[in-house]
Formats: structure tokens, C-alpha cells, sequence
């Protein structure tokens, strides 16, 4: 009898250490689902606060490129941006402009506007029009009769020049003369074809300039035999 009530002792303690045993593992599975959750909660947050700012940093920058795009300047497609980039440099300034009395640097750089403005007017070009950007009174009558006598004929120069500026002599604030030496080639061509060439070498130039407005032109100019 004790026997049998001793094992049935043991038997009831070893069930009720099975069930505190099963009790401790359904407690501790439901603490680690709700930890789960939690960390599951925290990252789905911290997810959607990232979405909606980077959502708002994309509009903001989208709306700085739209701000951007249409600050600049339109483009034809038609027109390779080389090619317009190129034609602007060829360009070169309309006039020069200069604060005091003329430097040899502002003096070199009217001679060569001038000897580039040659070119355009006498090329292929025609333009006429530019010659009152660097030349005024007696160079600008002289030379705008030349360019219309030479669109009436049909005759296109091609010219190449050297210059090289020898002295500068300012008399005034508004009025200086300018010696260089110039050597130009000129090829003649009408309808296309080559008519002939002339080649002036190491030729010394006086150009007297003025200040007309804001800007130094050429008023007259003589080659000095």
C-alpha cells in the first residue's frame, strides 16, 4: 500500500512538473511573439517615414530641376550645340570698349576686329552691315562703297592676315594713332571659281582711332610707301 501510494506521489508531482514546464514555454512563446510584434512595428514606422521623406526630397528636387530646365536658354535640335558654340566665338565682341586713353592691348585688338570684320564683309557672307561696329567717317564711307561694289560684281574674297602692332601714341583720352605691320593674303573668286591671288607682305599701316561713344573705331587708315 505505501508502495502504491508512493508512486502514485511521484506520479502526481511528475505531472505537475510537466505542466508548469508546458505553462513557462507557452509564456515565454507569447512574450517572444509580442517582442515580434513590436520590433515588426517599430521597422514597419521607421519604413514609412523614410518612404514619405524620400518622396519629398524626390518632389523637391524634380521641382528644382522643372525650375532649372527653364532658366536655360532653348536649343534647336536641328542645330548641333558645337556648331552654335563655334559660330558665337567666331563672333568675337561687336565693338571694343576702353576707359581711358587707348592701350597697345585695346589698339591690337581694333586692328583685328577690323581685319575679322574685312573678312565677313569681303567673304562669302556679304555682311556689309558690320562695318560701322569698328570704323566711322572716312574709313566707313570708303569701305561700305567697297563691299557694294563688290556684292554688285559677285565677288567673294577670302582673306588671311598677320598683324603685329608697332607703336601707339595716344594725343588725347579720345584719340590715339596706331602703327602695325600687316601682311594680307587674298584669294578672288566669282561664281565659285578662283580668279586670282594677291599677296601683301609686311605692309606698315597708319590707323588713326577715335572714341565714338563707348566705343574705339577706325576713322582713317593709310598704308605708308
Amino acid at each position: 500500500g505505501q508502495q502504491a501510494l508512493g508512486v502514485a506521489t511521484l506520479a502526481g508531482r511528475t505531472g505537475s512538473l510537466k505542466l508548469g514546464r508546458l505553462l513557462l514555454l507557452v509564456g515565454g512563446g507569447l512574450l517572444a511573439l509580442w517582442l515580434l510584434w513590436m520590433i515588426l512595428s517599430q521597422a514597419f514606422g521607421w519604413f514609412s517615414r523614410l518612404s514619405s521623406g524620400g518622396s519629398e526630397a524626390g518632389g523637391d528636387r524634380a521641382a528644382a530641376v522643372i525650375k532649372l530646365e527653364s532658366n536655360q536658354p532653348s536649343i534647336s535640335l536641328q542645330e548641333p550645340v558645337i556648331d552654335l558654340l563655334a559660330q558665337n566665338a567666331a563672333a568675337g565682341p561687336a565693338t571694343i570698349t576702353a576707359s581711358g586713353p587707348l592701350s597697345d592691348a585695346a589698339a591690337e585688338q581694333v586692328i583685328n576686329l577690323w581685319l575679322t570684320t574685312k573678312t565677313q564683309v569681303f567673304g562669302s557672307e556679304q555682311k556689309g552691315e558690320l562695318l560701322g561696329n569698328v570704323l566711322t567717317g572716312e574709313a566707313l564711307n570708303f569701305w561700305e562703297s567697297e563691299s557694294t561694289l563688290s556684292k554688285q560684281d559677285g565677288t567673294e574674297v577670302r582673306y588671311q592676315h598677320t598683324l603685329a602692332v608697332n607703336e601707339v601714341q595716344a594725343s588725347s583720352p579720345d584719340q590715339a594713332t596706331v602703327m602695325a605691320t600687316v601682311t594680307e593674303l587674298a584669294k578672288y573668286y566669282q561664281g565659285g571659281q578662283l580668279t586670282r591671288n594677291r599677296e601683301d607682305r609686311d605692309l606698315q599701316v597708319r590707323y588713326d582711332l577715335v572714341r565714338d561713344g563707348n566705343s574705339w573705331k577706325i576713322t582713317k587708315m593709310a598704308v605708308k610707301q
